[in-house]
Formats: C-alpha cells, structure tokens, sequence
C-alpha cells in the first residue's frame, strides 16, 4: 500500500520509522524508561520539535510498527469481498504477518524482544490494540446479519485481537518459532468455536399473523361504547344510595 502514497508521505513515514528504529535500539540498550524524547530525536539525526510533530510521547514511537501494521490491517480487511468475516479476518492477518516475518530485521527483532519484556510498556501494547479493535468491529459489523449483529461482531473482532495478540507475544518469547506459523495454529484452535457460534440461528421470533397485528396495533381493538365509557368515568357509576349508606354507617343492634 505504500507505493501508493506520494513523495511527501513516504517521506513522513521514513521519518516516523527512523525515529521508531532509534527508540527501540536506545531502549534495548539502556532500559525504555532511561530513554527520553531528546536522546530519540538526536539518534534519529532530527530535532525535538521534529519528534513531536510525529509523536505525542516516547511510549507511541515505541509501538509505531506495530499500530503501522495494525492500520495496514484494518485497510486490507476494508478492501476484502464479501465472505465469512473470520475467514477475512485470518486471511488478511496471515499475509500480513508472514510479509512482516519475511522483512524482520534481525537486530530489530532482538531489541524489540527487549522492549517486550519491559511490564511498564504492556499497557501502550494493549492501547494500540484496542484502538484498531474498534475500528475493525466497525468494518465487521457490516458484515454480521441477524439478531445482535453489532454485539456478535464485536466478540468475533475481540476473539481475533486475543488470537493475533497471543501470537505476537508468543513468537517474542520463542523466537525460533515462525509468527506466521503461530498465528496460523492459534487461528485453528478457535476457528471452529468461532464457526459454529455463526452458523448458529438467532432466536426464532413469534411473528403475528396479519389479523393478529392489525388487531394489537389497531387503538379501537378493544374500544368501550359510548355508553361504557360514561358509565367507567362517572363518578355515580355505583353510588350507594342513602338507605345504603345509612345501613353501613349505623351500628348493627
């Protein structure tokens, strides 16, 4: 997708991976939370304000090539026909990931790896997660029909987060496993859990038959005559009369 950009983008995007690249590499070598904005920035040959224009913090540099990827993603799902949304979903993450695997520079594996075990760094992880996972609930939600299209969508995008999350995180710790592999097999552990809950019905809806409706949306099904009506609403409708009302107030001899 980026040889469709122009030469400004690509230019931009070289600019936010060099400083991605001299994040990750400082990091590994001094421990992410000893790497500030300034020291980015000079490795990178750029200035603060430069880094700035870029990024918000040290945290999102971290994780660009990750939320890069994640953005690829999303745009590769958007321009897949019509199918089973799993079957979108795991296509397009496997491609993606086995072009990520077969790029992977060695050096940056072992650094990024580094940064991976750092804990003060999972949540920017998930962040940049969960930020693609609304996004793709969105695009998968056209996709769903039925009862419950929006809720159904978003536990399908959730389950396949969770599944890609696991693989990523797993090929950090193993390195000599295969990402793709990984994804591949984590993919069929919960491929027929996530099949079977599509192919089953909604819950089958106990239609009126014509009548039926015309009868309980019609406001005159069950009208009172004009007659019912006065007699409801007045209040003499049942009203004792004064030989009655003696008889109850008086004291029974």
């Amino acid at each position: 997708m980026e040889e469709n950009l122009g030469l400004r983008e690509r230019k931009k995007m070289a600019t936010r991976m060099a400083l991605h690249e001299a994040a990750v590499r400082l990091a590994a070598e001094r421990g992410a939370d000893n790497v500030t904005i300034d020291a980015i920035a000079e490795a990178a040959g750029v200035s603060r304000r430069t880094f700035t224009n870029y990024f918000a913090n040290k945290e999102e540099v971290f994780y660009y090539r990750d939320a890069h990827r994640l953005r690829r993603l999303c745009e590769s799902i958007r321009q897949q026909p019509a199918a089973d949304p799993w079957t979108v979903l795991t296509g397009a993450a496997s491609d993606l990931l086995s072009e990520a695997f077969a790029d992977a520079d060695t050096s940056w594996l072992t650094q990024r790896r580094e940064l991976h075990h750092d804990p003060n760094h999972l949540a920017h992880q998930i962040a940049a997660y969960t930020a693609i996972e609304r996004e793709l609930a969105g695009q998968i939600a056209a996709r769903v029909s039925g009862p419950d299209a929006e809720l159904r969508a978003r536990v399908l995008v959730a389950t396949f987060m969770t599944a890609l999350r696991t693989s990523v995180q797993f090929w950090l710790d193993n390195p000599d496993t295969s990402l793709p592999a990984t994804f591949r097999k984590v993919a069929a552990m919960v491929g027929p859990a996530i099949r079977e809950e599509q192919a089953r019905p909604g819950p089958a809806s106990k239609a009126l038959t014509p009548a039926q409706e015309r009868d309980s949306t019609s406001p005159a099904s069950k009208a009172l005559t004009p007659g019912q009506e006065r007699d409801s609403t007045s209040p003499a409708s049942k009203a004792v009369t004064p030989g009655q009302e003696r008889g109850r107030t008086s004291p029974v001899s």
